[in-house]
Parts: C-alpha cells; structure tokens; sequence
C-alpha cells in the first residue's frame, strides 16, 4: 500500500502528470488576488472561508488532470506554490453550495481520486497527508462502481443534484476549483 502511494505522489507531482498546454508563462507575473475576499471579478465566488470556480474550457470540458492544472494557473500562488486545486468537499452545505451555486447543476470534476482501491482528496496527497478516505461523501445510489476497474475520479451532479458518480479520470467534464481565503492572506501554503 505505502508502495503504490509513493507512485501516486510521483505522479501527481510528475510534469507528466500535468497538460504543459495550459502551464502558466514564464516571466509572467500572477495576478494579483484581494487579500480578505474572493475576486469575483474573475469568476471566484466565496462559500465561508474559501473561494471557488467553475473551469469550463469553450470545448465543454477537459481531463481531471488537466482541469486541475488549470485550477493551479487560475487561482493565486504564494512562493512560486498554487495554493489553488480541484475541490475538496467537506459537509453537505458545501457540496450544495458547490453543485448549485458554482457548477449551476452541471456535471464537473470534484478533486478526489481513487488509488490502491482508497479515496484520496488529491490536494492532500500532494501536500503529504496519506491518509486514505474522505470524510465526508455524496454518492449516488450504486455508486461508486468502478466500472472496469477504471473509475478513478469523482464527478458532481451526476443524477440528482449533488450526488457524486466515479468515472474514467480522462473524460471531458468542467471542474470546480477551490482555495483558503486565509492559507492566500497568511502566505502560508500548508504542508
């Protein structure tokens, strides 16, 4: 098991892992974010103490992968770090909040990913908590199936309203991209 999440960790850090078409330039400075509050003049809408976006690519969607490098490009970086990624889903009013308000009821990427038979929420296996499970879950009746053995990302609003399907990681759907108000004013990206 430690085996395989080693893999998994590589691969989520590997550029490999990541679409270069979408790479922020360099020599490019990033935007700059208000410190206290979303920007919604770019499209982040605030929920608590975090702020989120719907990333829909004018072909109607992209890999989770790519999704979630676009995630990184679109939101604000301290120290050369994005602190910006797929989201992670944490009660029910944030799942509401985030199916309703930001994904409009449409189908989008949620940042989990299944590995070694766990679920992860891939913006802690990338800052090094391996713990496996996710505390809180949607799943639509029946799911997670894992069909083929293939189904290794989780998609929102796939049936009712905010239930959650597993499905093929490299199929074409819009994400949802999150960050902490807080982790972007203190500068601190946590490990």
């Amino acid at each position: 098991m430690k085996e395989s999440l080693t893999i998994v960790v590589l691969l989520l850090m590997s550029s490999n892992f990541v679409d270069s078409s979408i790479a922020p330039k360099k020599g490019v400075d990033p935007p700059a974010f208000p410190l206290d509050k979303c920007d919604t003049g770019r499209g982040w809408l605030q929920y608590n103490e975090h702020c989120y976006k719907l990333i829909s690519p004018p072909e109607g969607g992209k890999s989770a992968s790519a999704i979630e490098s676009i995630c990184e490009v679109e939101g604000p970086s301290k120290g050369g770090s994005a602190i910006s990624f797929l989201a992670d889903v944490h009660s029910q009013a944030e799942n509401d909040f985030i199916a309703e308000v930001v994904a409009g009821g449409n189908r989008a990427w949620l940042g989990a990913s299944r590995f070694g038979g766990n679920w992860y929420w891939r913006i802690n296996v990338k800052r090094g908590n391996q713990e496996p499970g996710l505390p809180y879950t949607n799943w639509k009746p029946n799911e997670p199936s894992n069909t083929l053995n293939r189904e290794n990302c989780i998609e929102i609003n796939r049936g009712p309203p905010g239930r959650w399907n597993d499905l093929y990681c490299s199929r074409k759907r819009p994400g949802v991209c999150k960050y902490s108000i807080a982790e972007w004013a203190d500068g601190v990206v946590p490990k």
